[in-house]
């Protein structure tokens, strides 16, 4: 039985490691650095907007307020006023445990204005840590972006702190204006550094 159970165990870290940008996953550093800084991308699903799930555009982001539409043929997501978008990026282990250094997280993403010749908006971007059923937030730290009629990239740069394994990066973004301007996102990445 216990080959069996390691055969599954191996069968899912393979199919892990399969799927789009989790693939990255495998040259996260999953205990404290030594030496010089270890960077790698953590494991974000479909920061382009651009994977069709059978179902949408967004997936696997979590809509928890307004509204919010994949194209598909673009590699955007357009956010109308109010919404408010979240995904859970599951953390390397050890990453968040006390006796060492700890991570830095940076997010990085595009935002566009598009609709009336004097666009204007603000998106607020936010990183907090939670637990595996997204509960017991500790907010990291967040920025608001102003949106115009122009690309613009998008950073926020967070040191990590000590929490519970296993440990998860919710990444938050939400439209804070009322204006009828579409807001398009792209590009969503995030970094760990130590």
């Amino acid at each position: 039985m216990r080959n069996n159970k390691n055969l599954v165990v191996a069968s899912m870290a393979v199919a892990f490691l399969a799927v789009g940008t989790q693939a990255l996953a495998a040259t996260c550093p999953s205990a404290h650095g030594a030496g010089s800084p270890m960077t790698c991308e953590l494991p974000l699903i479909n920061g382009s907007f651009d994977t069709h799930d059978g179902k949408d555009y967004i997936a696997p982001w979590v809509v928890e307020t307004g509204r919010a539409k994949g194209h598909g043929y673009g590699d955007d997501l357009h956010l109308f006023a109010g919404a408010r978008i979240r995904q859970d990026v599951p953390l390397p282990l050890n990453t968040t445990l006390g006796g060492g250094r700890f991570p830095s997280y940076t997010l990085t993403f595009t935002t566009d204005g598009e609709g009336a010749m004097d666009v204007s908006g603000s998106l607020m971007a936010r990183l907090t840590l939670v637990d595996d059923a997204g509960g017991n937030p500790l907010e990291l730290g967040s920025t608001r972006v102003a949106v115009t009629g122009n690309p613009n990239t998008a950073r926020l740069e967070v040191a990590g702190r000590e929490y519970p394994q296993p440990a998860y990066l919710r990444v938050q973004i939400q439209r804070e204006d009322g204006s009828d301007t579409e807001v398009a996102i792209d590009d969503v990445v995030i970094v760990q550094s130590f």
